[in-house]
């Protein structure tokens, strides 16, 4: 028996259309030689290391006492941790350098459920089709020049990809959600890639009154295109309404929106979408998924998406449409039947993909640690 111990940012409860409602899915079902716990604690600042904070800053002593002590986690936790694979889900709040420590230690796998290590999201991320390159000073500069003071950006970059570095070394396997990302790993740690796109559950057709209304939903961030998309709705004398789901950046106020603009808070059930004349994915960068365009083609809802947001591991459906800018969506035309995206697989065969790759890492670590005896 193989215990898993997913770490991860689990900041609101049931949120649709979030990596921890994803999270949920992989952990809720038994799985045939597995027990998994989910680790998870509530929203914390990104400089605040919970793992050194457990466990010592510069000595961890994994315990299930400790852990326990300071995390949200099933009674059952596994008494041995160090006989447990911990899957990283995100970086924040943990901190790259104590990620680094930690994957040295015990058989870590890590998902890329966004571009933080490629790029921080701290300010508006300049539209142009995609992400960056790389991590480049000069590209990022531009993004984070605002919160990091410019005599400082050099040894920073120098800094925190020197930790990345160290930790695409030790983790066991990198987890990506599309196969784009692959072109964003460095080539040396490629051969640890793993694509297993997401997947959602099933549900059955109902039959609903559906409004004339758009919806958007997600986090609450410039980079998430939400303020670009109501300035253009706006511009382009839009009638309707446009319910906003989700959590709100700390930095941003929506006092200010249009009348038409209507923020709901969180969403936690999802058969809501169904109401929906269409979602809409403003987002001004590459999503690594996103679950929300998963959710809203299973309740049976087309999604408008803006071009560049999509990988093409998540764009294979007629149900998608892309535009330029907003003002496309009011003159589209409507699906007689929705689609689901081609060639992802059932959320069953997601969770068996997940076995293998930790039985994967677990023969891979046992073997080492036998070699180094």
């Amino acid at each position: 028996m193989i215990s898993i111990l997913h770490l991860l940012e689990h900041s609101f409860d049931q949120r649709q259309g979030g990596v921890e409602n994803f999270v949920s899915f992989l952990t809720k079902t038994s799985t045939p030689g597995l027990e998994q716990f989910l680790v998870r604690k509530a929203k914390l600042g990104g400089s605040y290391s919970l793992l050194q904070t457990l466990f010592g800053k510069k000595n961890f002593r994994l315990s299930a006492k400790a852990l326990e002590k300071g995390l949200e986690i099933l009674p059952s936790a596994p008494k041995d941790l160090r006989s447990s694979i911990f899957h990283i889900h995100q970086i924040l709040p943990y901190g790259l350098k104590t990620l680094v420590q930690l994957s040295r230690q015990v058989p870590c796998v890590f998902t890329l459920h966004d571009y933080f290590p490629f790029c921080q999201k701290v300010h508006f991320y300049p539209y142009h089709g995609g992400p960056c390159s790389g991590a480049s000073v000069l590209k990022c500069s531009s993004c984070v020049g605002g919160s990091i003071k410019s005599p400082f950006l050099i040894p920073f970059f120098l800094t925190r990809n020197h930790h990345i570095q160290e930790y695409f070394q030790n983790v066991r396997a990198l987890i990506l959600p599309n196969d784009d990302l692959i072109e964003q790993v460095p080539c040396q740690f490629r051969s640890k890639t793993r694509v297993v796109p997401y997947s959602v559950p099933s549900c059955e057709f109902e039959e609903v009154e559906k409004s004339d209304a758009l919806v958007f939903l997600g986090s609450i961030r410039q980079h998430k295109g939400i303020f670009v998309l109501i300035k253009e709705l706006e511009d382009s004398g839009f009638q309707g309404n446009l319910d906003i789901y989700g959590p709100v950046d700390q930095n941003l106020s929506l006092s200010n929106l249009p009348s038409f603009a209507r923020y709901k808070g969180i969403l936690k059930n999802r058969s809501e979408l169904k109401r929906y004349k269409a979602m809409v994915l403003p987002s001004l960068w590459k999503e690594t998924g996103p679950l929300v365009v998963l959710e809203a083609l299973e309740e049976g809802i087309r999604v408008f998406a803006r071009k560049g947001s999509l990988s093409s591991t998540y764009s294979q459906s007629k149900s998608i449409h892309f535009y330029s800018h907003a003002s496309e969506i009011l003159s589209m035309n409507e699906d007689d039947e929705i689609e689901t995206i081609k060639g992802l697989q059932s959320l069953q065969a997601v969770r068996e993909r997940h076995r293998e790759i930790y039985e994967e890492v677990w023969e891979s670590w046992y073997q080492r640690n036998i070699d180094v005896k």
